[in-house]
């Protein structure tokens, strides 16, 4: 099979395996709207699932590969059979457990980054694990010493290889490498080309080099091709006209008492969604920090299509969506939340504003465009 097909169990597989890896990495599943693991951790889940899905594509096209064998003549059953299983198990078993590894490490790096920024680190060191399996490249770097703020950390921050161990502590600035002694050290140290990025700062669990990523393909700004990725095409799924014939019937409601009975004491509304993140429903989006306790609603309320008469149903968008989409425009996250009522598809859009994850706009899928929005990272389905 060659056609960018995605084989669920392999999906799968891959991406709860990480998201373990990443969930221990941050210390935890769910966090308050304001920990900023709350909104790392949703960037971190898009990066899994998406390299689950390029890895899949890149691994059946693998297979599929290996049926001719280098004369061009066609292998027999046997001999693919016994191929596939042996390089499968590299594929899910190795390879799978170094992935395991460095998605760790990953998201305990960049849960320890967000941690010196919030704290105001000054001082950064770079620290090995001072035993005889420390890479040469990697003990070149040990006590190396510069300002939080160094263009370095960007690019010369743990993991820097499959299996890394190495850390980062706070460091203090009578030990601070001289600009010359720095420049040496950074020169001296070979890293792995695709772990040089700090993964807080590209929110990334792997790097965009990774050769999986072959099978989606490339943005100009670098970033693989997420949004190529379609329901129907690559996961397999039915279509919406074909899941709108056995869907329910929307329950009536009505909005403002829905609001009002999800609203907090401060009238602010933050609900977690069905993959543990927290969402918020109000908020200004010209600022940071203020709430606006009128944004979504009167955004309901302001437009012509009356949007008000299905708008009651944005609690069971989040908490019981039938499919969460994920994927990122100019690097900024976007998710899709997808209920199909009969004949009455609706759409949560959730973007990064900054402060987090917001609620932006709720509408009705129009017929003939019902897929438009199914592309991307599968985060979630309920079938």
């Amino acid at each position: 099979m060659n056609d960018g097909s995605i084989p669920p169990e392999m999906y799968r597989k891959t991406a709860d395996t990480l998201m373990e890896a990443m969930s221990k990495g941050l210390g935890g599943t769910s966090f308050a709207y304001e920990d900023p693991r709350n909104l790392l951790g949703a960037y971190l889940q898009d990066s899994i699932h998406t390299f689950s899905a390029a890895k899949s594509i890149y691994e059946m096209r693998y297979f599929t590969n290996m049926m001719v064998r280098e004369d061009g003549s066609i292998r027999s059953f046997e001999q693919f059979r016994n191929k596939v299983m042996d390089k499968g198990y590299e594929f899910n078993v190795h390879h799978l457990r170094t992935e395991y590894n460095t998605a760790l490490a990953s998201a305990q790096s960049a849960k320890q980054w967000e941690d010196f920024q919030s704290n105001d680190v000054e001082y950064l060191q770079y620290s090995t694990v001072h035993d005889d399996r420390v890479r040469e490249s990697h003990a070149l770097l040990d006590g190396l010493t510069m300002k939080a703020d160094s263009p370095a950390w960007k690019s010369y921050w743990p993991p820097l290889d499959w299996n890394c161990r190495c850390h980062i502590i706070p460091g203090i600035a009578a030990n601070a490498s001289a600009e010359k002694q720095g420049g040496k050290m950074l020169k001296d140290a070979a890293t792995n080309p695709l772990f040089a990025n700090n993964q807080a700062v590209e929110k990334q669990i792997l790097s965009n080099d990774h050769p999986v990523y072959s099978s989606l393909g490339k943005n100009p700004d670098g970033t693989p091709k997420t949004k190529s990725l379609t329901a129907v095409k690559n996961y397999g799924l039915p279509p919406v006209k074909k899941i709108l014939m056995d869907a329910p019937d929307m329950p009536n409601g009505d909005f403002l008492k829905v609001w009002k009975t999800f609203s907090a004491d401060d009238g602010n509304i933050i609900l977690e969604d069905k993959i543990n993140s927290k969402i918020l429903f109000d908020i200004n989006p010209t600022t940071q920090k203020k709430y606006d306790r009128k944004y979504f609603k009167s955004h309901i309320f302001q437009n012509d299509d009356n949007r008000k008469e299905y708008a009651h149903t944005f609690p069971e968008l989040v908490q019981n969506p039938d499919e969460i989409w994920s994927f990122r425009e100019n690097g900024k996250l976007i998710r899709i939340y997808l209920k199909f009522y009969a004949n009455n598809p609706i759409a949560l859009i959730v973007t990064d504003k900054r402060s987090g994850l917001v609620a932006e706009t709720l509408y009705r899928l129009k017929p003939g465009r019902y897929e438009d929005l199914r592309k991307g990272a599968l985060l979630y389905k309920n079938r």
